[in-house]
Formats: structure tokens, C-alpha cells, sequence
């Protein structure tokens, strides 16, 4: 089972991923607490509380891959009004997640 760094959980983009790292770990123990529990392969249950993180993750990456795509595409999104727009989305995304489960946390792009 792998977690973190080792499971290619790094964004990179943002060249960041202390927080997929950490739900990561968070939802390895939870497969394995629930395979022992239910008598279930614990590297099943971990692939499938995993599912929706890394489609979260390739949607972000994808997001990032158009922002970056061309000098029109990255002067669109380094416009004063869109860095507006991120930087909203960022702190409300921030004060959301503090009272989210760490499974239903907004990903940030």
C-alpha cells in the first residue's frame, strides 16, 4: 500500500502535495481498520477510498495543464481579475475544509 510521494500524489504543478499525503495516510488506516473489521482485502478498500482523491487530483492537474497551455492562456489567468477570483476561491475553500471531513476536502488548484 502505497501513500504520499510514493503513490505519485504530488501536484505538479504547485509542486506540493503535504495534503494528499496526509489524507493519503488518513484513508490507508481507515482501509485497513475496515478490512479487519469486515474480513475485506485492505488494498481493495484503500483503492476505492482512493478513487475519488486521485480523480480530484487529475482534474486539478488538468485545470493547470490549459491555464499554462500558451502565453494567451497564462496572461488570461495572471489578469487582475482572475488572480481575484483564485484567491477568493482559495480562502473559502480554506474556511470550508476546516469544518469538512478530510475525505470531502476541496482540492485546490
Amino acid at each position: 500500500m502505497l501513500v504520499g510521494d510514493a503513490a505519485g500524489l504530488v501536484d505538479l504543478y504547485r509542486g506540493v502535495g503535504m495534503d494528499n499525503a496526509a489524507l493519503s495516510g488518513r484513508l490507508a488506516v481507515k482501509a485497513i481498520t475496515k478490512a479487519e473489521e469486515e474480513g475485506l482485502e485492505a488494498a481493495k478498500t484503500y483503492e476505492n477510498l482512493m478513487k475519488k482523491v486521485v480523480r480530484k487530483i487529475e482534474v486539478n492537474a488538468k485545470r493547470q495543464m490549459k491555464r499554462l497551455s500558451s502565453n494567451n492562456e497564462l496572461e488570461k489567468n495572471l489578469s487582475p481579475l482572475n488572480m481575484l477570483k483564485g484567491g477568493l476561491h482559495i480562502l473559502i475553500a480554506n474556511q470550508i475544509n476546516k469544518i469538512l471531513p478530510p475525505e470531502k476536502l476541496i482540492f485546490l488548484p
